[in-house]
């Protein structure tokens, strides 16, 4: 078993170059990006060219390990179609791999969503129009609904 963590962009914003996004998509089972929201669609590419398949589970998790953390769980062929759901401007870890798809069977043992917050589709949970704390909490909580 093994797992990667990578950045999404250099100083400059961009791709960097010094990451090997084949021997990543061959090398390790589980992908975890930062900073990677703005390059998702090259890395996507990438990852696809190196033979990742579309398929794949894909997690976005914003505002990790707070109780406003959010979790949309995907695929690697619908990844960057599914980002108009995120929230703007959160910061964002990307989980690539077979991995999330354990998410469902560790459900139950993590307890309720962040916040004890219901649980509802995601189209119902638009994004805030402003930044947290200024905003009050979201009604609900995807977290359930993509388990």
């Amino acid at each position: 078993r093994s797992v990667a963590f990578a950045t999404g962009h250099d100083s400059s914003g961009a791709l960097p170059d010094s990451v090997d996004w084949a021997a990543l998509a061959r090398g390790a089972e589980v992908l975890v990006l930062y900073m990677a929201l703005r390059q998702l669609g090259a890395i996507v590419a990438r990852l696809r060219a190196a033979g990742r398949a579309a398929a794949t589970p894909v997690a976005f998790i914003t505002e990790a390990t707070t109780p406003r953390q959010r979790v949309l769980v995907t695929t690697l062929g619908e990844a960057e179609a599914a980002t108009i759901a995120l929230p703007a401007g959160l910061p964002t870890l990307i989980v690539v791999g077979e991995v999330v798809a354990l998410r469902a069977a560790l459900a139950g043992w993590m307890g309720p969503p962040p916040a004890a917050l219901p649980a509802c589709p995601l189209p119902a949970c638009p994004p805030p129009a402003c930044p947290p704390p200024a905003c009050p909490p979201p009604a609900c909580s995807p977290i359930a609904a993509t388990a």
